[in-house]
C-alpha cells in the first residue's frame, strides 16, 4: 500500500518564491554568458581568432578559454601575435583570474586596465603570495615595478625579451626562493653589474641572462 505524506502549508508557502530565485538566478547568468561572448567577439580583432565567431556561440569550448560555472576565468592569448594595446572593454569580464598574453608584441607601458578585472588584485604589491611571474616576450618598455622584488614566494620569474629600462635592482636579492630567473634578450638595460646581494640566491638553479648589458663577474 502506498503511503502519501502531506505537504505542510508553509513548505508550500515557500515554492514559489524557490522557483523565482532559480529562474532569476538562470537569467543573470544566461545574461552574463551573453555579455563575455560579446566582449570575446570585439576582442578577437586584431589578429583575427577565426574560430572566435558568433556562429560558434559556445565560447566556453574554446581552446583558449576557461569558464568556471559557465563565466570565463581564464584566457589564454600567449602566441597570437598581438600588437595593440589591451582595451578597457576587457574589464568586463568580470570573473577572469588569469590573463595569458606573453609572446605577443604589445609596445609601450604594462596594461593597467588588466588591473580594472575585479577578480585581479590592485596591484603588483597586492600578490604577496605568488610564486609565478611571466611578461617574458610582450615587448613592454617601461621601469620594473619596485613591488616585484619583494614577492618572497616568488619561485620563477620570465621577464626575457622586452624593452625594460633601467638596470638590475639591489633588492632582487630578497627573493631567497628563487629558483629560475629568465632577464635575457632586455637590450635596454643600462650596463651594469649584478648587485652583491645576487649571492644570496641559494635556490637559483636556472639563469638566463644573455644580451642584457652585463658588465663585469657574476659573483
Amino acid at each position: 500500500m502506498f503511503k502519501i505524506t502531506a505537504i505542510s502549508l508553509p513548505i508550500l508557502s515557500t515554492l514559489p518564491f524557490l522557483f523565482l530565485f532559480l529562474f532569476l538566478s538562470h537569467a543573470d547568468s544566461s545574461q552574463l554568458y551573453d555579455e563575455e561572448h560579446a566582449v570575446l567577439i570585439k576582442l578577437k580583432q586584431p589578429p583575427p581568432i577565426t574560430h572566435w565567431t558568433p556562429s560558434n556561440p559556445s565560447h566556453c569550448t574554446w581552446p583558449e578559454i576557461t569558464c568556471t560555472r559557465y563565466s570565463i576565468t581564464r584566457l589564454y592569448l600567449n602566441i597570437t601575435s598581438i600588437t595593440e594595446i589591451i582595451p578597457s572593454f576587457i574589464s568586463d569580464l568580470k570573473n577572469l583570474t588569469l590573463p595569458d598574453l606573453h609572446y605577443n608584441y604589445i609596445h609601450g607601458q604594462f596594461p593597467r586596465v588588466l588591473l580594472n578585472c575585479s577578480k585581479l588584485p590592485d596591484d603588483i604589491d597586492s600578490l604577496s603570495r605568488l610564486r609565478y611571474f611571466s611578461l617574458g616576450s610582450s615587448n613592454f618598455a617601461f621601469d620594473i615595478s619596485a613591488s616585484v622584488w619583494y614577492l618572497m614566494e616568488l619561485r620563477e620569474i620570465n621577464l626575457y625579451q622586452n624593452q625594460f629600462n633601467g638596470s638590475f635592482p639591489p633588492e632582487i636579492g630578497n627573493l631567497h626562493n628563487l629558483e629560475i630567473l629568465g632577464l635575457a634578450y632586455n637590450t635596454k638595460f643600462l650596463p651594469s653589474r649584478l648587485p652583491s646581494n645576487f649571492t644570496q640566491l641559494k635556490e637559483l638553479r636556472t639563469l638566463w641572462m644573455v644580451e642584457v648589458n652585463l658588465i663585469g663577474e657574476i659573483p
